[in-house]
């Protein structure tokens, strides 16, 4: 999902950088079972122009796993304030799977602030927000239902189908 069309997130991409102009930040926000590392190797890929920056999400690198208790909110106040200035900057901002719901939350919470919003909004790995959440789809499924996906996916063993009466 690309930050474009009328919605209260879009707006129009600044100007091209010129040749002296440092590269446009990209914050990257990992998916839940990931850390900052999802993101190590593509700092360069976006080129020349955007610079990966990975992001720790609060409390994920600790060993408490304090995030995993906190609300959506309180993590989005939490983005807010620990990426501070660099989001006062034209910047991209990308989350992948859970990091696209907290890009979207984090966006959505700037808009309504009047603070300055991404120059593009790049969602991957994640359903609209106004679609049901996957979890919910799943509520009716059977055991079998649920398992098959994720053996074929390779994701489970194949031993487990065998306990999953259809």
């Amino acid at each position: 999902m690309c930050n474009r069309g009328r919605s209260p997130v879009a707006r129009p991409a600044t100007a091209e950088p010129g040749p002296d102009d440092a590269p446009v930040a990209l914050p990257g926000l990992h998916p839940a079972d990931g850390r900052a590392a999802f993101f190590t190797g593509r700092q360069r890929a976006p080129g020349e122009r955007a610079r990966g920056v990975p992001v720790r999400l609060p409390g994920r690198e600790e060993a408490t796993g304090g995030h995993r208790r906190a609300g959506l909110l309180s993590l989005v106040a939490a983005l807010e304030r620990d990426l501070g200035p660099p989001l006062d900057r034209p910047y991209l901002l990308y989350g992948h799977s859970m990091g696209a719901l907290l890009a979207h939350r984090l966006t959505l919470c700037r808009t309504e602030q009047g603070r300055r919003l991404p120059d593009r909004l790049l969602l991957g790995a994640c359903p609209a927000p106004r679609l049901p959440h996957p979890p919910h789809r799943a509520a009716g499924l059977s055991d079998a239902e649920l398992v098959r996906p994720r053996v074929d996916f390779g994701a489970l063993p194949e031993s487990l189908t065998g306990a999953c009466p259809d």
